[in-house]
């Protein structure tokens, strides 16, 4: 009896376990190379979310992963000096309690995260996800242009990194492995506890009632993860997405959205129905960061196949059938922000009385 239980019991782990599914990725050169751990999301074609922000939000027809971690500051120091990228970071020594190494890398325009990512995709032999002029300009690919394609003109087809799209970002922070979703990006409905660092399940980087947290913590001790296994999709930093806070991509110059919540907020405000619409593309927030998505390698019984087929998306695996979605236990409280702010204005829309950061740098041009 005892060895049939533990066997229903080792079963029963299966399904949770085939979910956290990790790859880790090294890019650079020598003394500059550094590494990106991804997350596997499967549960291809899942129902969207019909309560979130945007709704509907968080189906993936495909399996795809997205970094565990947000970006540090030590990646991006790394890239600089590989690929001369030119990117900025915000200053944190003053205010924000410094610029360690491990710090998520804040400050950081759109632009800069797609230049970025189009650096990690030509440095490893891949396709540029996103198209710069020779000025520098971000530019929407066309359809002359290999791997374009017309329901997402920003992201060019043939890449294999990316900035994850609103529905790829949204998926992996508040969604199931088995269906449905949470309200908050720790695998839980209830609201989770701040702290200022630490990785307790149902914990997240952001301020308490009294205000005490100044700064995010490390990008690898920011808080429990979500039920797919990534770290800090609430609180520490907000995050870039891919997509248009219309959710149609195709203006090269239009608003992006910004995701997650930050440090300085109360962790209520770092749920579901928590973005930053009012973000353009140049903006370079003191909160603002961002992660990165990757397409999946096929199975190894079929890697053949998708070499042959390349023209027909050999990415979107799907693995297994959607199941049943959970119930919500608790409500949502909207918290979408508007407004505008002016370039010299230093405190974000306000979600939370708690401290507010100075987060906005002049606008940088569009990199080169």
């Amino acid at each position: 009896m005892l060895i049939v239980l533990r066997c229903c019991v080792f079963f029963a782990l299966l399904p949770r376990l085939s979910t956290a599914q990790t790859i880790t990725e090294t890019f650079g050169i020598g003394a500059n190379g550094f590494s990106i751990e991804f997350v596997q999301i499967g549960n291809p074609g899942n129902e969207p979310d019909t309560t979130g922000n945007p709704n509907p939000a968080g189906s993936v027809s495909y399996v795809y992963n997205i970094g565990k971690y947000e970006i540090s500051r030590d990646i991006i120091d790394k890239a600089n000096l590989a690929g001369a990228l030119g990117i900025t970071m915000y200053d944190m020594t003053s205010e924000y309690g410094g610029n360690g190494a491990l710090k998520p890398a804040t400050g950081i325009s759109w632009y800069e995260a797609a230049k970025f990512v189009n650096y990690i995709n030509t440095s490893s032999g891949n396709t540029a996800a996103y198209k710069f002029d020779g000025s520098g300009n971000f530019q929407v690919w066309s359809s002359g242009d290999a791997g374009f394609n017309p329901s997402n003109v920003y992201r060019n087809s043939l890449a294999k990194y990316f900035l994850p799209s609103s529905a790829e970002w949204y998926k992996a922070a508040f969604s199931s492995p088995s269906g449905g979703y949470y309200n908050f990006a720790t695998g839980s409905d209830s609201v989770p506890n701040p702290v200022a660092g630490g990785t307790n399940s149902n914990t997240l980087v952001s301020s308490d009632p009294d205000n005490t947290l100044i700064g995010p913590a490390n990008v690898d001790n920011a808080g429990g993860l979500s039920a797919w296994g990534t770290m800090a999709q609430g609180g520490n930093a907000m995050e870039w997405t891919e997509t248009a806070v219309d959710g149609i991509n195709d203006s090269a110059g239009e608003n992006k959205e910004l995701r997650g919540g930050a440090w300085y907020m109360v962790a209520g405000s770092t749920g579901a129905d928590t973005r930053l619409t009012v973000s353009k593309p140049s903006y370079e927030y003191a909160f603002s960061g961002f992660r990165i998505a990757m397409v999946p390698a096929p199975p190894r019984s079929s890697r053949r196949t998708a070499r042959a087929s390349r023209r027909t998306a050999p990415w979107k695996i799907l693995r297994y059938p959607p199941p049943a979605p959970l119930s919500r236990t608790c409500p949502r409280k909207t918290a979408e922000w508007s407004g505008h702010p002016s370039p010299r204005q230093t405190t974000a829309p306000p979600i939370s009385p708690a401290h507010p950061p100075s987060p906005f740098r002049s606008p940088a041009p569009p990199p080169a």
